[in-house]
């Protein structure tokens, strides 16, 4: 036996890549078989916590997507709690701010309460910022949660509720940017008559870099509109911040 046995010639070195190949391969296919079973498992009814337990155990952008989907959508209400606390775990902000689309008065408060203690500890994307108005604005207009649907509904939010938005309300706050965006774009808050769910909305948060834009309208409206709702709402904001303080920004 010669030397030559045991050198690496080019033809072995790429026999073994091709095998090192191979064997990576089996193995990512075996994982992800694991991952999907585990899934498939946690979204029944017959599965429990631990499933979900055991799911989250596994690292990588797989297990995380599917962890969105037991979320969203397992049978099992313990289930879903427990993959938007492994999501928390695992501080994906991007993830946990994809499951604000579920905050919607249909959703059980638990999973409401849920995904807004999630959005606090981890944070809340443009687009998350925007599900939080949404369902603000839902309640806003009188819609009710799905256990307060009846013969008797309440006219106001139940005590739950008003600590629901006190906490959604604070993830606002901590957003102050993609809220100031969302409002002026999609609730019309630089536009000369904003949506009255907008300027209740600065309002109530205590968000005075809104002024100038109050302001704006406050000063610019013609004398014969003054009497108006919409108006009426603006000058309410524009006392409630102290708008009429601070000084006034030069328009570019």
């Amino acid at each position: 036996m010669s030397f030559d046995d045991f050198a690496f010639t080019p033809r072995r070195i790429g026999i073994m890549i091709i095998l090192l190949v191979l064997a990576v391969t089996a193995v990512t296919a075996w994982r992800n078989a694991r991952i999907d079973a585990l899934a498939r498992s946690a979204m029944d009814k017959k599965s429990d916590v631990h499933t979900v337990k055991r799911l989250a155990s596994y690292s990588g952008q797989r297990a995380s997507d599917l962890l969105v989907l037991v979320a969203s959508g397992a049978q099992i209400q313990e289930n879903r709690h427990a993959a938007i606390q492994a999501l928390v775990d695992r501080k994906d902000a991007a993830r946990v701010s994809r499951l604000s689309e579920l905050l919607l008065p249909t959703e059980s408060f638990a999973m409401r309460q849920a995904i807004a203690n999630a959005i606090y500890q981890t944070g809340c994307s443009v687009e998350c910022v925007k599900n939080i108005l949404y369902y603000e604005e839902r309640m806003w207009r009188g819609d009710r949660p799905s256990e307060e649907t009846g013969a008797n509904t309440p006219a106001k939010l139940s005590e739950e509720e008003i600590e629901l938005q006190t906490a959604l309300d604070e993830i606002l706050r901590k957003n102050k940017p993609a809220l100031g965006a969302v409002l002026e774009r999609t609730y019309g808050l630089a536009g000369p008559f904003p949506s009255p769910f907008a300027v209740e909305t600065v309002s109530r948060l205590g968000i005075t870099e809104a002024c100038p834009l109050l302001m704006r309208t406050y000063l610019s409206v013609n004398e014969n509109v003054k009497a108006s709702p919409e108006y009426q709402n603006v000058a309410s904001a524009v006392n409630n911040l102290g708008c009429r303080n601070q000084p006034i920004r030069s328009q570019p």
